[in-house]
């Protein structure tokens, strides 16, 4: 009789566990969003140089539940990648963040009486399908929160980073081996900026057996215009059988899931996921094309299912499984804000630029201005701003007093330079990290 009510318990909280990971991620990533976003704002990158602008911070977040279905390990913070100049020796991801322990409110006979496992966050930075770089955030024993600042960094010989897989996990057996289940879901930060949503590939057939099925889930996303990031799994399981077939009779054909990469009517790389003959699922996360240094705008993705013969050539396809894709770019957003510069005085031998900046979605808390002279001019003085030159590119930044610019609100900088004003200088202007455009 105790056996079947504790096997009956422990069913009912396999089920209440599973939505209450769901209710308390919900609420908690409601709770903290605002200050999640207030903390990016506040800390978001700069442009190092004109040659070399750092693109926006990028938002993750991650949690796990604990043993007790009461105990929520969260992290919200920012990865941003540092511009990197020929004569660094490392190419560096500036990651911040918080590590919060957060508790159902309210549940009064829902927590186990078990005290969860000790967590901790889990950052890999990969270039390609190689870890290059990781860190490992813990949690406070005491069950309080605190910020966190680091950073991953990769080689130059290796190359750029190109995404950081951020988990709260358990911490791994003594030999460094894991399990099932160690980890929350993972969350990717992705080096260049989305082009638009992910796309799904879904296929479904039957293999030559009529004894197996396998299923194909995949999301095709585009990160940047010269890479493709693709995740999913290859599943195969026992269909339904009438009786015809023997299950031990597994396909001989070598069936995969290839994904073509097209430039124009040129394949840039194919890759190749295996479908198991065997009840199993294979999991595959790759960003594509496999060089990192590759150049080549990706102009759509075919998808498709395909038998490979003993030579490992393409014997033929199933016509119903192929796809397109092609990149989503979304619809223009409205300037997160915008600068005007003029050339209010000018001489033989110089004259006197300014720049107003002015923001039109949420309040500055940082700027900068780079100007790149076209040749030989050199900047006398500047007011109202923070200001250094080296060689022809010029940064400007807030001072204390008009570092924080409220929304309409407007800042203005100007610059005496000893040189021609004719051709202009190249100006760029970042507020919060975040691009502006000239008026």
């Amino acid at each position: 009789m105790t056996r079947g009510t504790h096997a009956l318990d422990w069913e009912r909280f396999q089920i209440w566990t599973s939505a209450a990971r769901a209710r308390l991620s919900t609420l908690f990533r409601i709770g903290f969003a605002l200050a999640a976003g207030l903390l990016l704002a506040a800390t978001a990158a700069s442009p190092a140089g004109a040659e070399h602008p750092e693109p926006p911070p990028r938002s993750f977040e991650a949690d796990d539940l604990g043993e007790d279905g009461c105990t929520l390990f969260q992290t919200t913070g920012e990865a941003r990648w540092v511009s990197t100049h020929p004569a660094e020796e490392d190419y560096r991801v500036a990651v911040s963040g918080e590590a919060l322990v957060l508790m159902t409110p309210g549940a009064p006979g829902y927590c186990l009486p078990v005290i969860p496992a000790d967590r901790h966050i889990e950052f890999t930075a990969y270039v390609g399908e190689s870890a290059v770089a990781g860190h490992i955030e813990p949690f406070g024993a005491d069950g309080s929160s605190h910020d966190y600042r680091f950073d991953l960094t990769s080689p130059t010989a290796t190359g750029p980073i190109d995404r950081v897989a951020v988990a709260v996990c358990q911490e791994r057996r003594s030999d460094g081996s894991t399990w099932s289940d160690r980890c929350g879901d993972e969350f990717t930060v992705y080096r260049e900026g989305d082009l638009g949503e992910a796309q799904s590939y879904s296929y479904e057939f039957v293999l030559p057996d009529a004894c197996h099925r396998a299923t194909v889930e995949a999301a095709l996303r585009w990160v940047g215009t010269e890479r493709v990031s693709v995740d999913g799994t290859a599943a195969t399981e026992l269909a339904e059988s009438d009786g015809t077939c023997d299950p031990i009779d597994l396909p001989r054909e070598d069936l995969r899931v290839v994904f073509a990469l097209n430039h124009h009517d040129s394949v840039v790389e194919e890759y190749e996921v295996p479908v198991s003959p065997v009840p199993g699922t294979t999991e595959f996360d790759t960003l594509l094309p496999s060089d990192p240094g590759s150049a080549v705008d990706i102009h759509y993705v075919v998808a498709r299912v395909c038998a490979f013969d003993t030579e490992g050539l393409i014997a033929r396809c199933l016509e119903d499984s192929n796809q397109l894709y092609e990149p989503v770019v979304p619809e223009e957003d409205e300037p997160y804000c915008q600068y005007e510069f003029v050339v209010s005085s000018a001489w033989e031998n110089g004259y006197v630029g300014e720049v107003d900046i002015t923001p039109l979605v949420e309040d500055l808390h940082e700027w900068r201005i780079v100007v790149t002279f076209p040749g030989g001019q050199e900047i006398r003085t500047a007011w109202n701003a923070e200001w250094t030159q080296n060689g022809s590119t010029a940064e400007m930044t807030g001072l204390r007093w008009n570092t924080t610019v409220p929304v309409g609100g407007t800042v203005r900088v100007g610059f005496m330079v000893a040189g021609p004003s004719e051709p202009p200088p190249t100006i760029e202007v970042y507020g919060n990290g975040r691009v502006c455009e000239a008026v």
